[in-house]
């Protein structure tokens, strides 16, 4: 498989980003959570993971150097809720992409990998096949830290 480098970053969105979304079927929104509410997010993961480790009986570095996933984590309330329920959330971003006056969250989930590890049995893909609903829909990916 051909690697492809993307080299086209839209600072909000904007016509040129909903245009360039709807000619290739994903687009990317540079700085989409930022200050507050970006500290705030990865001080409230970091201590979700460490209650994780807590709860396994196993150091916080070692927990760390696992694939780990969680869902739901809107209804702990607080910074991951807010994450995708105010006026500068996901919620918003795919809202205003998607040009709909509102939006049903099917679930949202955080994935985190060890630094530096990546994982080639899953390709970028449209997570839409695999949802269990026949209505349109949008999957936004954000990560709260640089990734490349």
């Amino acid at each position: 498989m051909k690697t492809i480098i993307n080299e086209t970053y839209f600072a909000n969105i904007d016509e040129d980003a909903i245009n360039f979304y709807n000619t290739h079927g994903w687009v990317v929104i540079e700085n989409g959570i930022v200050g507050d509410l970006l500290n705030d997010s990865l001080e409230s993961w970091e201590q979700h993971r460490l209650q994780c480790a807590r709860e396994m009986g196993i150091s916080f570095d070692k927990y760390k150097m696992e694939i780990s996933q969680w869902r739901d984590l809107w209804t702990l309330g607080g910074t991951f809720r807010e994450i995708l329920d105010s006026e500068v959330s996901v919620r918003a971003i795919a809202q205003r992409g998607m040009d709909w006056s509102g939006v049903r969250l099917l679930h949202d989930h955080i994935i985190a990998k060890p630094s530096g590890s990546s994982n080639k049995k899953i390709p970028w893909h449209q997570d839409s096949m695999f949802w269990p609903v026949d209505l349109p829909g949008c999957s936004t990916w954000t990560p709260l830290e640089d990734v490349t």
